[in-house]
């Protein structure tokens, strides 16, 4: 079971969890950065939005002169611009409006570049170039020759990205590649600024010259990056320049993500770094977050209704969402089985653990008996040693009295008969005194008794006064005299509790015994009725506790 339970497990949380490519190293970094942003996306756009509160306010008031209103729309079709559509729209006809009123052909000529390129955006190429065609172009200044060459370039790139008819795209490069020529010849890094570097930088892929176009971009990093929202078209090329052949596929995924998250933090919502940050993505195996990524930027897309924009994310959006769902099925599939078998095995784990517990109780209770027999018999083998000891020790005494009290008969023989040679009849009739003889052997058998009773239990003494209330406890006279109490318990200890054998042992009254051993009960400190049963086992290390009780 242990061995197995991992690996279940392991398969177990196999099935369960996403498969795929998961990034590493700084790209996952930067990706979760980018998960980080996006969660906040509608802050930076809410964000965003309040900074166009002020102008309009300020429009809302009235008091404004022409110009400066005019200069008010224009920053806020510009803020527009990449922000929602149809407002920016309506900026740009309100900017025309106030051109026509004031009649200045050039504030005329630069709204309708305003149209044409808001309708760029919106995926609104014909009527943009309708505005564009009708334009004339001999009264034009350096900026808005620059601007007209800029939205044509613009066009043509939309139309040249959405065919795939060779001769269309060929026809379309070249329309392409002369509206790149022409934007570059209306420009001049010193009037046009980031716009010239980039231009050159989009003529240079065009024409498939991918390293040029990353020196140039690198060596002009300075001059194109002079604000966030210029900051992130210039990771966009890098990325786009890299894909390409400037440079490896996973620097370019790296410059879209840096190119994203600026996109994002600026709040606004024409954009396409995500979009194609994710087409990457789903290529590389990444399907959750590939879906995620195209379903904020066709949101956004949505929400600012840039129709290019759509167009281009809901012709990818339908392929990775259908991956997305058989992905999810087969992952809900392999939950549904892995919630399955882990029922399963919570259910044989119910059963095992339930039969280890009935073995578990058996072996405790066969555990318990064989530790009660295991007790019982080292009470047995204490005892049976305890036996043996008392007998070696007894026989040995036994013996040693028996040799004693012959050779005192023999002394008091061979003196009675000198006494009868002598004719003493004073000091034979003393020398037979029956009472004088038994007292003196009496004395000699407590004597020995005492002695070989205190050899044998050393603590005797200590352990009975523990069983006795502090006041009562005994004090011998001499180190190795017991009193009759003593002697009395001595004898229980070695197993003789009848009253009347104890009073013949000893040779004394009943009444004493009786006495003695009712005496010793009043005085106990344990429960009166068990006392004998305290006596008893003195001696035994296992029994007794610190206090001579267990």
């Amino acid at each position: 079971m242990k061995i197995r339970l991992p690996l279940f497990l392991t398969l177990l949380l196999s099935a369960i969890l996403p498969v795929g490519a998961q990034p590493e190293g700084n790209l996952g970094k930067q990706l979760r950065e980018l998960d980080r942003v996006i969660a906040n996306r509608e802050v930076y756009a809410a964000r965003r939005e309040g900074q166009f509160e002020e102008i309009k306010r300020r429009l809302a008031h009235g008091s404004l002169s022409p110009e400066e209103r005019f200069a008010d729309y224009g920053r806020l079709f510009n803020e527009y611009l990449s922000f929602q559509v149809d407002t920016a729209i309506h900026y740009a006809l309100l900017k025309k409006e106030l051109a026509l009123g004031t009649g200045d052909s050039l504030k005329i000529l630069e709204t309708d570049l305003n149209l044409a390129q808001i309708y760029s955006i919106a995926g609104l190429n014909q009527d943009a170039f309708e505005i564009l065609n009708a334009m004339s172009t001999r009264h034009f200044t350096p900026f808005l020759r620059s601007y007209y060459h800029n939205i044509y370039s613009i066009l043509y790139e939309n139309i040249y990205q959405s065919i795939d008819n060779p001769e269309l795209k060929r026809h379309h490069y070249e329309l392409l590649h002369d509206a790149y020529t022409d934007l570059l010849g209306s420009q001049s890094p010193d009037e046009d600024g980031s716009s010239y570097y980039y231009t050159k930088a989009n003529l240079l892929n065009l024409e498939n010259r991918h390293s040029e176009a990353r020196e140039w971009l690198e060596t002009n990093a300075e001059r194109m990056k002079t604000n966030m929202r210029e900051e992130a078209i210039y990771y966009y090329l890098l990325a786009e320049t890299c894909i390409h052949g400037g440079g490896t596929r996973g620097e370019a995924e790296r410059f879209y993500v840096r190119s994203a998250v600026i996109d994002l933090k600026t709040g606004i919502k024409e954009y396409v770094s995500l979009h194609r940050l994710a087409q990457m993505l789903y290529a590389d195996g990444e399907i959750n977050r590939a879906y995620r990524y195209l379903k904020v930027a066709l949101e956004d897309a949505n929400y600012c209704n840039s129709q290019k924009r759509l167009v281009k994310v809901s012709q990818l959006l339908p392929i990775i969402d259908n991956d997305y769902q058989i992905r999810r099925n087969r992952q809900q599939r392999n939950l549904y089985i892995s919630l399955s078998f882990l029922a399963l095995l919570v259910v044989l784990l119910i059963a095992a653990l339930a039969y280890i517990n009935k073995l578990y109780r058996n072996n405790r209770r066969v555990g318990l008996r064989l530790a009660a027999l295991n007790n019982e018999l080292k009470e047995l083998n204490s005892h049976l040693s305890e036996s043996n000891l008392i007998k070696q020790t007894y026989i040995v005494r036994y013996m040693d009295f028996c040799l004693s009290y012959i050779d005192q008969m023999d002394s008091r023989l061979k003196r009675i008969a000198r006494l009868l040679d002598g004719n003493n009849r004073d000091a034979l009739r003393k020398a037979l005194d029956p009472a004088a003889f038994a007292r003196e052997n009496l004395e000699l058998f407590y004597n020995n008794f005492d002695i070989t009773f205190l050899k044998l239990f050393p603590s005797f003494v200590e352990e009975y006064n523990k069983l006795l209330k502090p006041s009562e406890r005994i004090v011998l006279k001499a180190p190795d005299a017991l009193t009759t109490e003593l002697r009395i318990y001595a004898l229980v200890r070695l197993g003789i509790t009848d009253s009347v054998q104890i009073a013949q042992f000893l040779h004394c009254s009943l009444s004493t015994v009786y006495n003695n051993r009712t005496s010793a009960r009043n005085k106990a400190c344990v429960d009166r009725s068990r006392f004998e049963h305290f006596v008893a086992r003195i001696g035994i290390a296992e029994e007794v506790g610190s206090d001579g009780l267990k």
